[in-house]
């Protein structure tokens, strides 16, 4: 039987969708997007929304709500932000990053935060919402190991402590968001292009930069890029993903790790296109590593492996619930959601499970899509307020053309 505990606070607003955290073999997942200055926040006084529109000031007092959140929540499931191993930071202004980072750097140590990335989305679901966050976090008996590589330029710069390139905590390691700039030698001329051939890609090339960063510290740790199970690739033009997959297997080969393609504004250097954070084994265990493709599910998603396993857990590449035959017909919201589902309970390793095995859900929402309507259909999954899901919207289009929504989930493995 699962082990799995599920936690919904009383005393802050309900989530847009699942709960406020879910705990399964020792990891905790916790999605925290809040209702800031309206009537949701407790002793809100009239007029409290118009902060938003000074977004420096409001991010501020923001910040400080979603991280309390996040501490409650982890609490809840026996763990602390001190013990946060990964944390996904999605920020809806230009203007909120800075405060944002000044707040999060009196609650989490730099030298010690989680392996971490910072990206600007279209919105979040909450109205007037500047700030939301996902984490994962330990809650076992390991001591958490906050990797730094020498000689390897981290963010921030001097005179601050560097942060950890990666963190390792129990069977994993959690690498940081990896951009093509660093710190102390601004954007190196290996990402660079020759602009005069027009059909060379920028992102190729910063691809190919971040991925020889990605190895080196896996190295350090006595690793390669085999290693790795899940990336989560955000770039700024959904355009550039063939090219991207063009670099993946020039870097793996046929020992693929799962994969989810994320849209966004605008990264931290703001000239940079793409920025990859993964997943990976710990060096030296000897857990096995497996690929799944399932031929009952593989026509719904062109990406492969559709999904990997390791160390209890199922990692999914990104899901919808599109007609891959298809591509120039729309599918009514509630068809792909159900088909989303469909999807994620007919991979092997979880059928037995069904959504019961899933955690953990980061839910791309495309910016056309009514956010009412998208509640209520997934409300009517039987199941989904068992899990921790964290929602953003992004600029159309998805990895499907005609999709409204894409997704991609940890799951505890039967």
């Amino acid at each position: 039987m699962l082990d799995k505990k599920v936690v919904t606070l009383d005393n802050v607003a309900a989530p847009f969708l699942g709960c406020h955290g879910v705990r399964a073999n020792s990891y905790c997942f916790c999605p925290v997007v809040v209702a800031p200055f309206g009537s949701e926040r407790p002793g809100g006084k009239p007029g409290d929304d118009m902060l938003a529109q000074f977004p420096r000031g409001a991010a501020a007092v923001e910040a400080l709500q979603v991280l309390e959140v996040a501490e409650q929540s982890l609490n809840a499931l026996e763990s602390s932000l001190a013990q946060g191993t990964k944390i996904e930071q999605f920020c809806a202004h230009s203007a909120v990053a800075a405060p944002y980072l000044e707040v999060r750097a009196k609650r989490i140590e730099t030298a010690t935060r989680p392996a971490s990335t910072n990206v600007q989305v279209t919105r979040l679901v909450n109205p007037n919402a500047l700030i939301g966050v996902q984490l994962i976090a330990y809650a076992g008996r390991s001591t958490k190991e906050a990797i730094v590589v020498p000689g390897m330029p981290a963010s921030p710069g001097k005179p601050f402590k560097p942060a950890p390139h990666a963190v390792v905590h129990g069977n994993f390691v959690f690498i940081t968001g990896q951009v093509s700039f660093d710190f102390d030698e601004g954007y190196p001329t290996a990402a660079e292009i020759d602009e005069s051939s027009w059909y060379q890609s920028k992102a190729s090339a910063e691809a190919r930069y971040i991925m020889a960063k990605h190895l080196r510290i896996l190295e350090h740790l006595g690793g390669s890029l085999k290693d790795c199970v899940k990336l989560e690739i955000y770039l700024k033009d959904l355009a550039d993903v063939w090219d991207l997959e063009k670099v993946m297997c020039e870097s793996f080969g046929d020992e693929l790790p799962a994969r989810s393609y994320i849209p966004t504004v605008r990264l931290g250097p703001t000239h940079c296109r793409v920025e990859i954070t993964a997943i990976c084994r710990k060096p030296g265990t000897n857990e096995k590593i497996a690929r799944i493709n399932d031929s009952k599910v593989k026509a719904d998603s062109w990406l492969s492996p559709l999904a990997v396993e390791y160390a209890g857990f199922v990692f999914t590449s990104s899901l919808a619930g599109h007609l891959p035959s298809r591509l120039d017909v729309s599918v009514p919201l509630a068809d792909q959601i159900n088909r989303l589902f469909e999807a994620l309970q007919g991979i092997g390793p979880l059928r037995k499970g069904g959504i019961e095995s899933a955690l953990f859900a980061s839910i791309q929402i495309a910016e056309t899509v009514d956010l009412g309507e998208l509640r209520w259909n997934f409300q009517q999954v039987q199941g989904q307020g068992r899990i921790a899901i964290s929602p953003v919207v992004v600029q159309s289009p998805l990895l499907w053309v005609r999709g409204g929504v894409q997704a991609d989930f940890i799951c505890a493995a039967n």
